[in-house]
């Protein structure tokens, strides 16, 4: 299994229960770092690659990262999606534009 450092410093730094932030506080300091591009780029890389990745046990990821305790994995998996990845396309087509 790939060892998906960028993901998992998000998921520790931002979402980990241990940092206390609220939704609101973590989904703004998200944003905040998504403007720096090459984090971006590199988070952006790192969950193509993690979605794809049939062997990744999300909900051991998740627990792992002290973000919180899912049922399973395609609940920890649709956790990462909206909460990283949805921002981080959103960020990247704004960005694209003129």
């Amino acid at each position: 299994m790939q060892n998906y450092q960028v993901l998992r410093s998000t998921l520790e730094g931002i979402f980990g229960a241990a940092v206390g932030f609220s939704s609101d506080e973590a989904r703004s300091n998200l944003l905040r770092d998504l403007e720096h591009q090459p984090f971006r780029d590199a988070l952006s890389a790192e969950m193509t690659h993690a979605l794809a990745d049939p062997a990744l046990p999300w909900q051991r990821l998740l627990d792992e990262c002290n973000v919180a305790c899912f049922d399973n994995d395609d609940q920890a998996r649709l956790f990462v999606v909206d909460r990283i990845l949805k921002p981080v396309n959103s960020l990247s087509k704004s960005s694209e534009q003129p």
